[in-house]
């Protein structure tokens, strides 16, 4: 299995990627291009991944902010061994951002993340909820 960071934000990786983006799309862009973010590959580009290292005083944590693609049995898998590899290393923690139930379902099951927040959002546009 292939796990390879890249700069180049590919059309594949664009598509693979748009839904766990979000409204977010620009935002992913940019911060790859200026290296706040890094873009990754897994196996050979049949999935990607975007994440961002968040300092703080005494502590160093790997965000895994986005994830798309292929088969989480095998991609999503192999990506999840080698960031724990690496932070295991590093001693950094890591925190991943997903609003898909398979992913966190997942990554609890087969890497023991725990789920200690849920986070809710509600927009305003002139006094008026924003219909999602």
């Amino acid at each position: 299995m292939n796990v390879s960071r890249t700069t180049y934000f590919s059309p594949d990786a664009f598509l693979l990627l748009s839904g766990a983006m979000g409204n977010e799309r620009s935002y992913f862009v940019n911060s790859i291009a200026t290296g706040e973010c890094e873009l990754w590959s897994i196996n050979h580009g049949e999935s990607y991944a975007i994440t961002r290292i968040d300092l703080e005083a005494n502590k160093t944590t790997l965000v895994i902010c986005c994830y798309g693609g292929e088969s989480y049995t095998k991609n999503l898998l192999a990506f999840g061994n080698y960031v724990i590899d690496l932070c295991k290393a590093r001693k950094w923690s890591i925190r991943i951002h997903t609003n898909k139930a398979k992913i966190s379902d997942f990554m609890q099951k087969h890497f023991d993340f725990d789920q200690p927040e849920y986070v809710l959002t509600r927009g305003f546009k002139d006094g008026r909820k924003i219909e999602q």
